[in-house]
């Protein structure tokens, strides 16, 4: 996942040491390093870009998951479920919330990280209309690059 995220960056004209900036629940930037080689083959790796955009999207949102609310990954969630992951705290197997992503290689007038967390918030209130535990939704958008985070549910 981790470098599905620098390929992201990097094929979009970033360097190590840019800044994600945050946008939504907190608003902050945080400087990205990495110190991998990104060579043709590592590339050829990540021809499609969807998939990329998606695994990068993963390492970004658990890693913001991580920092903002010291929360790491219980499990990884079917595919047709609430979210993608669920989350725990770092020092106990307990549920503690879900966590859903999505990532966008570059943004356009129709498809923008606050777009993206609209539609996923509607669905998560069809899905879970009690709110009976956290969900954080978080887009991350590669080309700019930022993050936008919102939290639904208690």
């Amino acid at each position: 996942m981790v470098e599905a995220a620098i390929i992201c960056l990097v094929l979009n004209g970033h360097k190590s040491g840019v800044i994600l900036k945050v946008e939504g629940e907190v608003e902050e930037e945080f400087k990205l390093v990495w110190g991998d080689k990104i060579d043709g083959q590592i590339i050829n790796t990540w021809k499609d870009k969807n998939e990329a955009t998606e695994y990068g999207a993963s390492a970004i949102g658990i890693l913001l998951i991580f920092i903002l609310e010291k929360l790491v990954i219980r499990e990884r969630l079917p595919q047709d479920d609430v979210a993608d992951f669920s989350l725990r705290t770092s020092d106990s197997p307990k549920f503690k919330g879900q966590l859903e992503v999505s990532g966008i290689w570059k943004q356009t007038p129709t498809n923008k990280p606050k777009d993206r967390v609209g539609i996923k918030l509607k669905k998560l209130q069809k899905k879970l209309p009690s709110g009976n535990f956290p969900v954080f939704v978080i887009i991350t958008e590669f080309s700019i690059p930022k993050s936008k985070i919102e939290k639904y549910g208690k």
